[in-house]
């Protein structure tokens, strides 16, 4: 939306304005925010500097004083900063808090933010869906995000053809509630507009960011099985492997229901389907025992990607003040959790030994030793030894592992070719 306005867009400094998009899951993030503010100003001495997303609306809560920001914007009218900017440049009088009107549990209008082309990545991230009312006991999102709003069908179609036509290959659809885009809850209306997404010229991959189980049905997966497109990956938050914690943590589902959506995906897709979660650790009434409990449930599941936090109190919430392990407990149970997850990832990415894969070059690196990277449908990113062009289409034998990276050969320029312009018969 600057570039449309003349502004440039740059990736080092020296620059006039910075922009942070911040994070208030945790207080950790919250305190990079701040960092990050301050490593602007360092970096570019004078410059302006604009605070927004869920950091800044939670600050709108108190309204103090702010020093690290010259603006802060809330949620839902990120899409006025190109000209709350250039009112801060011109000299104009405003406010250093910018909200929308009333309380995010009554707004119902659509930040009408635009992506008209990407600048360093060969992958589009396509928002379609924000806020959540699912109000999860030590979740401060819901109470920023406000209710959940859908993007305009036609509006989401016009932004990946824009995306496409400019070179990118791979959508990536994005929300707070992914699986409420379109207001039933079912995920039949994402499974369309996926179906439909994938009928526009030049998109070769579709895929999620998270999405929660409570979305995930039967005819839902069939959609997505169904479109070519689409990537098998399922980026589905778990939290915890016991039934108790999850029922103070108001997530809605116990474990065995969440084991059932996953012999769901796995009948539908294949058991080589990649699902990766998320696990909260040293929550409030998760002893020892609860913890253990947990991590053999992660196990038996069989995960890929492992993402792990230890609990962080977030004011507000009605676990803020619940009595809870000791902060080193959690600490320590979040590193079992990564250590944990490291060999789940390795373990599924053993299954790609001697198979061929194919990705999108996504990173190149002109060194002695030049090589490129990218990731798998199944989104586990391999290494390729030689060069290539970013947003190119390569394929390889997996030969080796680092980890859960995989290490390829690359197959002969005949064999990297799209299937029609190969020739012979196969």
């Amino acid at each position: 939306m600057f570039l449309e306005r003349g502004w440039d867009v740059v990736s080092e400094p020296p620059w006039d304005l910075g922009i942070l998009f911040s994070c208030s899951v945790t207080a950790v993030a919250e305190r990079k925010s701040r960092a990050l503010l301050r490593r602007f100003l360092r970096q570019s001495p004078g410059c302006r500097r604009i605070l927004c997303s869920c950091y800044a609306q939670n600050l709108l809560r108190h309204k103090k004083p702010f020093p690290e920001a010259d603006l802060v914007v809330g949620n839902r009218i990120k899409y006025r900063i190109p000209q709350l900017a250039e009112a801060l440049f011109r000299g104009e009088p405003l406010e250093q808090y910018q909200e929308l009107e009333g309380t995010p549990q009554t707004w119902n209008s659509w930040d009408d933010l635009k992506l008209f082309r990407l600048l360093w990545h060969t992958r589009g991230f396509v928002k379609i869906q924000d806020g959540c009312d699912h109000f999860c006991s030590y979740c401060i999102i819901s109470h920023l995000r406000g209710k959940p709003v859908s993007r305009p069908e036609e509006a989401i179609l016009e932004e990946v053809c824009r995306l496409t036509a400019g070179g990118c290959g791979e959508i990536v659809l994005t929300g707070i509630h992914l699986g409420r885009y379109g207001g039933t809850g079912n995920g039949e209306p994402l499974g369309r507009l996926v179906q439909k997404i994938s009928r526009i010229a030049g998109v070769r991959r579709i895929r999620f960011g998270s999405l929660e189980p409570f979305s995930i049905t039967p005819a839902f997966l069939t959609m997505l099985r169904d479109t070519p497109q689409f990537c098998p990956h399922f980026h589905i938050p778990l939290q915890s492997g016991n039934d108790e914690v999850l029922r103070r943590m108001k997530r809605g589902y116990t474990v065995r229901e969440f084991a059932n959506i996953l012999s769901l995906i796995r009948n539908i897709f294949g058991e080589h389907v990649h699902v990766s979660t998320d696990l909260l650790v040293g929550f409030p009434g998760e002893d020892s025992q609860a913890f253990e409990g947990t991590l053999k449930v992660v196990e038996e599941m069989n995960f890929g990607k492992l993402h792990v936090f230890p609990f962080s109190p977030r004011e507000g919430t009605p676990a803020f003040s619940w009595p809870r392990p000791s902060r080193q407990e959690a600490e320590e149970r979040a590193r079992r959790g990564v250590a944990l997850g490291e060999i789940l990832l390795a373990r599924y990415a053993s299954r790609w030994l001697g198979q061929t894969v194919e990705i999108l070059v996504e990173k190149t690196e002109s060194s002695e030793e030049p090589y490129f990277q990218g990731h798998t449908p199944h989104f586990l990113l391999a290494r390729f030894p030689g060069r290539a062009f970013s947003g190119e289409e390569r394929r390889g034998r997996v030969a080796a592992l680092a980890g859960g990276e995989l290490l390829c050969t690359p197959l002969s320029e005949k064999d990297n070719l799209p299937e029609d312009d190969r020739g012979g018969v196969s």
